[in-house]
């Protein structure tokens, strides 16, 4: 009997060290909605998380700013995350909103998203809002999809490989949202914009980098040159330019 009372006890023990991290992982899922970290101290993407959830994150990943992907339903009622919002400006977490928006725009027009991602752009290039956690509600296709612009723009990885990354970690299906696919295949970052418009722009003309050259005097050969002027106006007066070298009149007792 106690024989059994043992075997069945170690079978408890064996079911707990099992479940037990097993459980912790799903309520972790479950409070930080696909959590990842996309760089070490300086961005993280996510889906909605629980307000606990976000608590922990903040905590144990230092965050400072959060970007909301997210907006209201209806237009005038609060956005579903209002309740985060009101809890980082009550902590003095920076908080910012991009409304979804299309990523395709008319012929010849700017994408309705472009704004917010260059407000993206301009929150990630201020080191002192760092780290910054970005999330929408899945935490897969927004986050992925701005995930992949930081990447791009930021560590100046190429269209190719963000579009890669942004199908393996969960945007499988991206290949039927043409118009975000069309964003990524299309987008310029800014460094290569730079370098694209330092390549063609014209070298200086020979004449000009001779005037470049005659500005850029030595001190000798710029005192050289006032001399030479002063003379030149000083001659017309009849006078020296400059105080005899030699000994000067006797002075009267």
């Amino acid at each position: 009997m106690s024989r059994t009372v043992g075997n069945l006890l170690g079978v408890l023990i064996v079911i707990v060290l099992i479940v037990a991290p097993l459980g912790y992982a799903i309520r972790w899922q479950d409070e930080t909605r696909n959590f990842r970290t996309v760089r070490e101290g300086v961005l993280y993407r996510s889906g909605q998380m629980t307000l606990r959830g976000l608590q922990r994150v903040i905590g144990d990943y230092g965050i400072k700013t959060v970007i909301s992907l997210r907006d209201s339903y209806t237009p005038g009622e609060p956005p579903p995350d209002q309740e985060e919002e009101d809890y980082c400006n009550r902590v003095g977490i920076a908080y910012f909103r991009i409304p979804p928006r299309q990523w395709e725009g008319r012929p010849g027009q700017p994408a309705p998203a472009e704004p917010g991602v260059q407000k993206f752009i301009q929150i990630m290039a201020d080191p002192r809002n760092r780290p910054v956690l970005v999330h929408c509600f899945g935490g897969v296709h927004r986050a992925g999809a701005f995930s992949a612009i930081y990447r791009m723009e930021f560590e100046r990885w190429s269209n190719e490989r963000a579009i890669a990354e942004l199908k393996a970690t969960g945007y499988t299906n991206l290949g039927d949202h043409w118009d975000i696919l069309g964003y990524m295949e299309k987008y310029v970052p800014r460094w290569r914009r730079q370098a694209k418009a330092n390549a063609s722009a014209p070298p200086p003309s020979p004449l000009r980098k001779e005037r470049e050259e005659a500005t850029s005097l030595s001190p000798a050969a710029e005192e050289r040159s006032r001399r030479e002027e002063a003379e030149e106006t000083e001659r017309g007066n009849g006078m020296s330019p400059f105080p005899p070298t030699g000994p000067g009149p006797a002075i009267p007792p």
